[in-house]
């Protein structure tokens, strides 16, 4: 018997499961690690806890990291200065460049959106409760990573944790193509 099944089967005994990190999605990336990865693209960044841990994950990968409100986004751009290889932008993500309303959370701004809270999400998580409406400057990511001499390709990244405003940033030129990867850590707002 090899010495991991014989570590399993005593923890078993006591109640505790192992296994390998490297079989878990949460630690592949999806099962990502080890292939190329170019560009990522960290949509709804808040303080940049996504890019860090990519970071580890793909050192050579370029990220880019969105986020609206200056609070998170000050930690989020002095991690990026620091590692030399990111990029933060100080912007949501929308159809059209302009400003929209986004309702940030006082308790958690993680959990802050361009969406109203719904009763239930403020009931399940108190710190959804306590919110305020500011505006936040949207543009295109296709414009922005056109002016950043930036495209999307087979070896891109994109996380979106965009707390339910699903694509709407994400509008492409008419005959443009998006290939890359997606990791969609949206929450129910």
């Amino acid at each position: 018997m090899r010495i991991y099944h014989y570590i399993q089967r005593i923890a078993a005994m006591c109640g505790v499961h192992v296994e390998k990190l490297y079989r878990r999605p949460s630690e592949t990336v999806m099962g990502l690690v080890g292939r190329p990865v170019d560009l990522i693209l960290d949509v709804g960044a808040n303080v940049g806890q996504f890019a860090q841990e990519m970071r580890g994950k793909f050192p050579r990968a370029h990220i880019i990291s969105f986020e609206p409100l200056p609070e998170p986004f000050a930690a989020l751009d002095a991690w990026a200065k620091a590692d030399g290889n990111a990029t933060a932008v100080n912007i949501g993500l929308g159809e059209r460049d302009g400003t929209m309303p986004f309702h940030r959370h006082v308790d958690h701004s993680a959990s802050s959106s361009m969406l109203t809270t719904h009763a239930t999400g403020a009931a399940l998580f108190p710190q959804m409760q306590r919110s305020e409406l500011v505006e936040v400057s949207v543009r295109r990511l296709d414009d922005i990573l056109a002016g950043m001499g930036c495209k999307i390709d087979h070896n891109t990244l994109l996380k979106l944790d965009v707390q339910g405003f699903r694509g709407k940033g994400l509008a492409r030129r008419r005959g443009d193509t998006a290939p890359g990867r997606r990791v969609d850590r949206g929450g129910q707002h």
